[in-house]
């Protein structure tokens, strides 16, 4: 399924909306260029990325500002993000080698910026040794360099802030800065709870996304029903959510399933644990030290971290 679809109803609602952005946005590359560019990466660009840098190439370099598409989320050019990806592997190299530390703890080679913030945060997608057709977005920050599960995959971040702004969710700023306007409405929670009994996954997926974004508390107990939805990349996106609101009565659900989940919803409520620094997870995050999967031994790791910083 192509992402141009998304790109173009994107398009047109940053139109209708009078967006400066659009202006802003520089040409779309020819897919030969872009092969030639990725070709030095350890990895290669899901489809759907690719078909986004054939789209629209970043902004513009004679531009004004650093506009946005979302909040924190200015569009990176294929250059630019070629750059961005080889700064942080250095970065992470030099740290790694003083703490060390393995250089892909804090900067994995298949990390491959899209959007940033301008302060260190990016939007990622994956680099895949083979072809891929879309890549999952995760985010990470200049504080906690482990990831965290934001769209199922381009298209989906494409479609999210699409819908974002043609229902006035999103202003802009004159200098660029896009903040959320509606997203406190007092029916929107309501609205998201209500899909989360929807049959169609992706649905469901995308309502506990929203619950999460919304930060609101009553959604919690429905937040932590998802963690046992029977589709993982749900109840990995609930226990995302519920570190987004630091549901801390949802510690007691959350080791539950750092301990019997599936590897990305145990590696996902690793780090909500350490998002509230709940000292009752302790004895579990250290007994995912010794979880099977790399992923969860980092994040319990990080958690604890974390817990150890609240202790002095």
């Amino acid at each position: 399924m192509s992402i141009r679809p998304a790109l173009e109803a994107l398009l047109e609602a940053l139109q209708d909306a009078g967006i400066p952005l659009v202006a802003s946005l520089a040409p779309g590359l020819p897919r030969a260029e872009i092969d030639a560019k990725m070709a030095s990466l350890p990895g290669r660009l899901a489809a759907e990325v690719v078909e986004y840098f054939e789209w629209r190439n970043g902004l513009t370099l004679d531009r004004e500002a650093d506009v946005e598409f979302f909040p924190q989320g200015i569009p990176l050019s294929l250059d630019e993000a070629i750059a961005q990806y080889g700064l942080q592997r250095n970065v992470a190299s030099q740290i790694a080698q003083q703490a060390g530390l393995p250089a892909g703890d804090i900067w994995n080679e298949r990390w491959f910026p899209v959007f940033h913030n301008g302060a260190g945060d990016y939007y990622l997608t994956l680099l895949d040794a083979g072809p891929a057709t879309r890549s999952p977005v995760h985010t990470v920050t200049n504080d906690e360099r482990q990831p965290v599960l934001a769209h199922k995959s381009l298209t989906a971040l494409i479609e999210h802030v699409g819908t974002r702004w043609r229902s006035g969710a999103y202003s802009i700023s004159e200098d660029g800065v896009v903040t959320e306007t509606t997203a406190a409405a007092p029916d929107a929670a309501g609205a998201q709870l209500a899909l989360l009994r929807d049959p169609d996954e992706s649905v469901r997926w995308s309502a506990v996304r929203a619950l999460g974004d919304l930060r609101d508390q009553r959604a919690v107990p429905e937040l932590i029903r998802a963690l046992d939805d029977p589709a993982e990349d749900v109840a990995t996106q609930a226990a995302a959510s519920l570190g987004l609101i630091k549901a801390r009565d949802a510690i007691a659900a959350l080791i539950q399933a750092l301990e019997r989940s599936r590897p990305q919803t145990r590696n996902t409520s690793a780090w909500a644990l350490g998002e509230m620094q709940a000292e009752a997870a302790r004895e579990a995050l250290t007994r995912a030290l010794n979880d099977p999967m790399g992923m969860v031994r980092q994040s319990a790791a990080a958690a604890l971290q974390r817990l150890d910083k609240k202790r002095r």
